[in-house]
């Protein structure tokens, strides 16, 4: 089984427009990488009592990664299922290129692969306001889970008190977010009257 996606496009129109070749399309591939973009296997597995359920589950996530914003390409590859103690275990391997780190972090924190490999680019140049970006997602997903474990243990009023604190706290996110993206853009433009 395999789903195909580049962006809004199938590989196989891609291919017909533009890259004639895999070579071609390895080309298109590298000068993504190039600039910015990165090159990348997923390795996602689910279980279930029921084979179908294990597979759909995979398909549904390839599907839906394909819609992600900052995907260029994802094909998902659904290995077969394996059943154990009445339980039915099926693999993928899914190899992306995404825009850049910070969307295939995401992927990672949303999808949460069993494991991963960059192919390319070889070395990875990060700007300091994309690493900021990166750990403020990275902070957010980490509080979109603690919200979903704390609002499914907790009383109506200790709900209430939570969401209040979780507010006040994305409003100050929000602050210091702005506050580091202003002192990156002054201090480009003062470097860029220095030149």
């Amino acid at each position: 089984m395999s789903i195909f996606s580049f962006g809004k496009k199938p590989v196989e129109q891609l291919i017909k427009e533009g890259a004639k070749t895999e070579a071609e399309f390895k080309q298109l591939v590298e000068e993504a990488c190039s600039r910015g973009a990165v090159h990348a296997k997923l390795f996602l597995d689910a279980h279930a009592p029921e084979k179908k359920v294990a597979e759909d589950a995979l398909v549904n996530a390839v599907s839906q990664m394909t819609k992600e914003k900052g995907v260029l390409f994802c094909k998902g590859e659904i290995e077969q299922s394996v059943e154990s103690n009445g339980m039915y275990s099926s693999f993928s391997t899914i190899e992306i290129i995404t825009t850049s780190l910070n969307v295939l972090i995401n992927l990672s924190m949303k999808y949460a692969p069993t494991g991963f490999e960059i192919i390319e680019p070889r070395e990875l140049k990060v700007s300091v306001k994309e690493v900021q970006e990166i750990l403020l997602d990275v902070s957010q997903q980490a509080q979109i889970y603690s919200h979903f474990i704390l609002e499914n243990s907790m009383n109506e009023a200790q709900k209430v008190d939570f969401a209040e604190r979780l507010r006040r706290k994305v409003e100050r996110g929000t602050e210091l977010r702005q506050k580091a993206e202003d002192k990156l853009n002054k201090s480009a433009s003062e470097g860029s009257k220095v030149a």
